[in-house]
């Protein structure tokens, strides 16, 4: 009498199951609602001028200003969100929500697809869920929660169009990895790894391989084509970004290079000896993965292991992307924003070992399939004592200016009593989250005239200059700022500035008792300065 095998669960299983208790953990973990900082002012600000019928873009004290130096899609959809009757800052919540979950249900699904294998499937949504780095990121009012899940659509929806031809599911794949590069423009990394991923495929004349790569770069480089063609075309610039040459320094890479370290090692043993290792041995991974997709699609297209070569192509191109765009325009941005800029790489890395354990686990002998399981299953366990601690942190109180220590400071309560509506600051954020004022960013060396602009609005419009801790250096000195200009009033955490016999600023008792201690500034988890768009 035969034994009966007991009936084998599908691989979406756990993904599904793991991405409905990250719904459960980011809920949890935002009470006081989701982190503001850095790109917010510019993603809730749009989101709200496009509720209020003002259009793409947002106010400051000079008037309106349309968006260009950041991609649309991410403050329409929290404007569509809030026309259920929801702030943006609320909206954002819901969709960094969404987004989180999605993020771990594609990429347990990409890899257990790409494995054949439900331990893979497992093993990829268990990381990507006890990630402290993809939770941190994915609880900010920014567009990753929004952009990873179209980028790893875009490669489970190229999955079925390689193996059974299929026009639609390419046009679908298309059309995702097009709405993640108009949601952050290094999207068209995306666009660029499925096009030379179908270009490759060698089982299809060379017409067809041709044809279906143009089409999938039509689909995901158009509507990117035309928003830059909208900017040229309104306000003179497709992203107001100037080309120049300024490489990074060591300073600008030793943030990145502990962030990836730590991604594979403790925290105790993300040392800088050790730094250099890790990111080695990630880049032996990721082009080894590269070279085994290539050599198994061509030999093998039908071979579901090789299905993670555009995953392997984006994991090289996405820093290399990054790093010219810190050279070419963007300085300074792998110092502040390493962590956020990295965790696109940092879920495709995870993936691709998931992948490779579990493949490469059952290829070779006893010997590597214990390094390989020992290995992945350490890599858990330092995910998971990661893990409770951020959820904690995160829930105590609120991240950057969501901050309910922030929003009941003495500052915030003095800076919501100004009534001018001509502010210049050195820090926009801190008076648009804080107080809800909207301001201008007060002059730099390169501004043109900028400093006797700003004078003849102030006398105008009895305006203030509010300066939170010290100037930096990226702007001009406070004596030539506030140059003829009285104090008048010197806050805990700001001092407010203007012309003599300007109003008063009032500064009411705060409703928090004890009042709560003056805050250092800059705020902590947050860039030093302020943008000036």
């Amino acid at each position: 009498m035969h034994r009966m095998r007991p009936k084998s669960f599908p691989i979406w299983v756990v993904p599904c199951a793991l991405a409905l208790a990250a719904l459960a953990a980011f809920w949890f973990s935002t009470p006081h609602g989701v982190g503001l900082g850095f790109d917010s002012i510019t993603y809730i600000a749009v989101a709200r001028s496009l509720l209020s019928g003002g259009g793409l873009g947002r106010y400051n004290c000079a008037g309106f200003k349309p968006l260009t130096l950041w991609p649309p899609l991410y403050p329409i959809v929290l404007a569509s969100i809030g026309r259920l009757g929801m702030d943006p800052t609320l909206a954002s919540r819901l969709a960094g929500a969404i987004g989180y979950a999605l993020t771990i249900l594609f990429g347990g699904l990409l890899a257990g697809r790409a494995a054949a294998s439900r331990a893979a499937a497992a093993m990829a949504s268990s990381l990507l869920f006890l990630s402290a780095p993809l939770l941190q990121v994915s609880t900010w009012a920014m567009s990753e929660h929004l952009f990873l899940p179209l980028t790893l659509a875009s490669f489970l929806l190229l999955r079925p169009s390689i193996k059974s031809s299929s026009r639609k599911a390419l046009l679908a794949a298309g059309v995702c990895a097009g709405a993640a590069a108009l949601t952050r423009y290094v999207g068209a990394i995306a666009v660029l790894a499925g096009a030379i991923t179908l270009a490759i495929i060698h089982d299809r004349t060379g017409r067809r391989r041709w044809l279906d790569a143009g089409l999938f770069t039509l689909c995901g480089l158009l509507p990117l084509a035309l928003w830059f063609a909208f900017n040229a075309l309104v306000v003179g610039t497709a992203t107001n970004r100037r080309l120049d040459f300024h490489p990074p320094n060591a300073n600008d890479l030793a943030l990145p290079a502990k962030t990836i370290a730590g991604w594979l090692l403790p925290d105790r043993l993300n040392i800088v000896p050790l730094q250099g290792l890790v990111i080695a041995a990630t880049a032996v991974l990721v082009i080894f993965a590269l070279v085994w997709n290539v050599s198994r699609m061509r030999s093998r297209p039908n071979d579901p292991e090789s299905w993670t070569l555009n995953l392997s192509l984006f994991a090289i191109l996405y820093p290399v992307m990054i790093l010219a765009s810190a050279t070419f325009l963007t300085p300074g941005i792998l110092e502040p924003l390493g962590e956020r800029l990295l965790i696109p790489l940092h879920a495709a890395v995870l993936i691709l070992i998931c992948v490779l354990a579990v493949v490469l686990g059952s290829q070779v002998k006893s010997v590597g399939r214990t390094i390989a399981i020992v290995a992945s299953l350490s890599l858990l366990l330092v995910y998971c004592v990661r893990y409770p601690g951020l959820l904690r942190g995160l829930r105590s109180d609120g991240q950057g200016f969501a901050s309910a220590y922030l929003q009941e400071s003495e500052t915030s309560h003095a800076l919501r009593s100004l009534q001018t509506q001509m502010i210049y600051t050195n820090d926009i954020q801190a008076l648009y989250f804080l107080a809800n004022k909207v301001s201008c960013a007060i002059p730099t060396p390169t501004s043109n005239a900028g400093i006797e602009e700003m004078r003849s609005n102030l006398r105008a419009e009895d305006g203030v200059v509010v300066i939170f801790g010290r100037l930096s250096s990226e702007f001009l000195p406070l004596e030539q700022v506030t140059s003829g200009l009285d104090v008048l009033e010197a806050l805990p955490d700001a001092v407010v500035y203007g012309y003599p016999l300007s109003h008063s600023l009032p500064v009411p008792s705060c409703t928090a008792q004890p009042c709560p201690r003056p805050i250092r500034w800059p705020v902590r988890g947050l860039p030093r300065g302020v943008e000036h768009s």
